[in-house]
């Protein structure tokens, strides 16, 4: 969805996590003060369709941040990519442990997945390390 609203070039497009509260208020403030249009696509787990419990769906939005299954960034003018402060990498493993949805993922389906994280991660680097040196 990101790269799509980033395609139409439109001035803000950023991800937020409603595990990271501080990022996602100081988007929701930048965003405010942008003229035109604005998207922010946001990361909430779904407790009952993921089957994790409730209480655990802050911890599942910050896995999923520190895992990099769900990079925080910016996008500005569909050319501009900017990478929000990250914590610490974590292996996708921290994000699917609580997550009943991914159960019976064999070992080989994770190391699979972690493969594909691994390189999306690398691309969006790519993506605003070539964007910052541009600009």
């Amino acid at each position: 969805m990101v790269k799509i609203m980033a395609a139409h070039r439109i001035p803000y497009t950023a991800t937020a996590s409603i595990g990271a509260p501080e990022d996602l208020k100081e988007k929701l403030e930048k965003a405010k003060n942008i003229k035109g249009s604005r998207f922010i696509h946001l990361f909430a787990s779904c407790p009952t369709g993921w089957r994790h419990a409730t209480e655990l769906s802050i911890e599942v939005a910050r896995q999923a941040v520190k895992s990099r299954v769900f990079p925080l960034y910016e996008v500005f003018d569909g050319d501009t990519w900017q990478l929000s402060s990250m914590p610490e990498k974590e292996g996708v493993d921290a994000y699917l442990k609580h997550q009943g949805r991914f159960k019976k993922m064999s070992v080989e389906e994770r190391v699979r997945m972690q493969m594909r994280v691994d390189d999306d991660w690398q691309r969006l680097t790519d993506r605003c390390q070539v964007r910052k040196a541009a600009g």
